[in-house]
């Protein structure tokens, strides 16, 4: 399988008035630098084994590598490098 996932999100509105540090003490808190664009693409594999392979019959087993192929950072943020999703299904 392919999957193209694109994700934005922006920055924090509000906040917390029971914070007493300064968003400028620490660059990571400041909310003003929270947003970010990201493009994923990701390569799947399923496995389905039917009825007739006995002891593994009507398993599936699916894993995806998803890369992000563009990455747009607002401020300090961590970035990804990859992600991997597993998964195992039964069905009777």
């Amino acid at each position: 399988s392919v999957r193209v996932r694109g994700t934005t999100w922006g920055n924090i509105s509000g906040r917390d008035v029971t914070l007493t540090v300064p968003s400028t003490a620490i660059p990571t808190a400041d909310p003003t630098r929270r947003a970010g664009q990201r493009i994923d693409v990701g390569l799947g594999l399923n496995l389905y084994a039917p009825a007739s392979w006995g002891w593994a019959a009507n398993n599936r087993l699916a894993v995806e590598v998803e890369l992000p192929v563009y990455q747009r950072l607002a401020g300090p943020q961590l970035g990804s490098d990859y992600m991997v999703t597993a998964g195992w299904q039964y069905a009777w």
